[in-house]
């Protein structure tokens, strides 16, 4: 081939190269997990009559959903067909889907009691402080399960 002569052609490989959807499913599940740890800290302080400070926290929570929101649209925008999947196209979007409904029940419980303070009574406010933190658990597992998914799945593939 002559200097000046110039490849056009990408090699095979590169049609096979993509980046994984699972990268940025855990970057999603980040964005899930920053806002249920926000939010369980701002329902402590919601229990206490704190609603100032919600409000604020209602603001931040939009914030993260909407950041969750332009991942999961790259997610959709950027998925290789179901050819190049490790696993079911549709689970894979199943797993994103139930992600992003974690974050809308979340956006929607701080902007309702965002708009009506409500005061909870002292003796139902330690269910509601114990049922908080087994979400922020689950959510933690959740993310955890979502990190080992991808991680087995990139050692699944590494050459012997």
């Amino acid at each position: 081939m002559s200097e000046k002569e110039t490849r056009f052609r990408a090699p095979v490989s590169y049609t096979f190269r993509r980046k994984s959807p699972f990268n940025q499913l855990l970057a999603h599940m980040g964005k899930v997990r920053e806002c249920i740890d926000l939010l369980g800290d701002g329902l402590l302080k919601y229990y206490k009559g704190d609603y100032k400070n919600f409000s604020k926290l209602s603001r931040k929570v939009s914030e993260i959903e909407h950041e969750a929101d332009l991942i999961k649209g790259n997610i959709r925008n950027h998925l290789p067909s179901s050819l190049f999947m490790p696993v079911d196209k549709g689970k894979f979007l199943w797993a994103l889907r139930e992600q992003d409904a974690i974050l809308d029940h979340a956006e929607n419980l701080v902007n309702m009691l965002d708009m009506r303070h409500t005061k909870i009574p002292e003796e139902l406010q330690a269910l509601f402080i114990d049922h908080a933190k087994l979400v922020m658990k689950t959510v933690e597992a959740m993310e955890d399960a979502v990190e080992n998914i991808k991680d087995l799945l990139e050692t699944s593939f590494v050459k012997r």
